[in-house]
């Protein structure tokens, strides 16, 4: 706990005891639906825009696995899309403060680790190209299974480049799916039965040992910076983020209220520019929704309200 205040202790304006309340609920309601995703109880036909619902056990399907799927196979992805747009319509992004459970394995991370949550402007605006190029990709290459598909030759490629890249490009080599799927179900299985059979395992398969790879990468940028991920790599945020900009649910800035102490800015996880805001809403592409701005702020600059 003391990680979560340790860095504005020596801050007057920050108004810890709401700030640590937040954080503590936030950090109780991803460890309660992490436990509610993975109860088997479904799986429920009401596809969630977050990642970490890729295992066989998920109570709900991910969205934009379906969404993946969908197309390849040549259906009409009307379910994510609908799941897409209502849910940060009315929302905005707290599926991604607050119910994804990669979200919450950053959230873990940048506690033990007392990761940065501000780094180089210019190098921060450089890695969020990183996202784009990732979701650029998957949906070439959905379009182009999707294609495949229609003149009748998927099967032959299933052969080749296997059924998990075929329908979901980004799964396949995902550091989410690697930790809340792929590592889990071959424990489950047995597979490997040791540290030794596992090296072996890894060095045998090479696509396996890629996706390890790209794991350790991401685990290790964590560490490094608050929502690594969230930032510059996830897909599904950035389509979140494209359409909760338009949201009714987002967090207000009275300016008149604000004396610049920049609080706001030293709590966000994702690296906004809080203070800098105008007056009205704060519309900014990356927020996620978390409220650690508006509970530390103890001048009630931010509320968090719906469009009037």
């Amino acid at each position: 706990m003391n990680n979560i205040i340790k860095r504005f202790s020596n801050n007057s304006e920050l108004n810890q005891r709401k700030y640590v309340i937040i954080r503590v609920l936030r950090f109780t309601i991803q460890l309660i639906f992490l436990f509610i995703i993975n109860l088997a109880l479904g799986p429920y036909p009401i596809p969630l825009p977050i990642l970490g619902l890729s295992a066989p056990w998920s109570t709900f399907p991910g969205a934009f696995e379906l969404l993946q799927i969908m197309i390849a196979l040549l259906v009409v992805p009307i379910v994510p899309v609908i799941t897409f747009i209502l849910s940060n319509i009315f929302l905005g992004r707290i599926f991604c403060g607050w119910l994804c459970p990669f979200g919450l394995a950053q959230d873990i991370a940048a506690l033990i680790t007392s990761a940065k949550r501000k780094i180089n402007p210019k190098t921060h605006e450089a890695l969020h190209k990183v996202r784009w190029i990732i979701l650029t990709f998957t949906f070439m290459f959905s379009f182009i299974f999707a294609y495949i598909n229609s003149i009748g030759s998927l099967d032959q490629y299933k052969t080749y480049l296997g059924q998990a890249f075929i329908l979901t490009p980004y799964n396949a080599f995902s550091p989410d799916t690697m930790i809340f799927a792929t590592i889990p179900l071959n424990l489950l299985l047995g597979l490997p039965s040791d540290i030794l059979k596992g090296a072996e395992y890894l060095i045998g398969n090479g696509i396996l040992m890629f996706r390890f790879i790209i794991m350790i990468l991401v685990l290790i940028g964590m560490a490094k910076i608050e929502r690594f991920w969230c930032r510059y790599g996830c897909p599904v945020g950035l389509l979140n983020g494209m359409i909760s900009k338009y949201s009714i649910f987002g967090i207000y800035k009275y300016p008149e209220r604000c004396d610049n102490c920049g609080v706001c800015n030293k709590v966000c996880p994702v690296q906004i520019d809080i203070a800098g805001s105008g007056l009205g809403r704060i519309d900014h592409f990356e927020c996620i929704s978390c409220m650690q701005c508006v509970f530390a702020c103890d001048r009630k600059a931010l509320k968090v309200t719906y469009k009037s």
